[in-house]
């Protein structure tokens, strides 16, 4: 196994605990109330618009500008260097290259 394998096996098996960890750790009973957006929790929640809050706190800034003839729409892109590998090939001569 590679060792961009192995990171990518790892990453995906880390972040994969971390959905089922954040999911299990929710308000206790909102898990039978989260399948609606009519349905209301005991402490008078929804919890569907809680999520969707939640994911807008954790989003990316964007903008948007409306024009006569068109629409702009701008936001930050996040990489994280370990999720996407940069990988190069350089030419040393004609016959010997490197990678890096």
């Amino acid at each position: 196994m590679t060792i961009h394998r192995f990171f990518s096996f790892f990453f995906y098996d880390f972040f994969s605990f971390l959905v089922i960890i954040y999911f299990k750790m929710g308000e206790k009973g909102s898990e039978k109330y989260s399948f609606s957006l009519t349905t209301f929790s005991p402490s008078g929640k929804l919890m569907q618009i809680e999520y969707a809050m939640n994911a807008v706190k954790s989003g990316s800034p964007s903008v948007g500008l409306k024009a006569k003839d068109c629409v702009v729409l701008a936001t930050e892109n996040k990489n994280s260097l370990l999720l996407n590998p940069e990988n190069k090939i350089e030419s040393i001569t004609s016959h010997v290259g490197c990678a890096h």
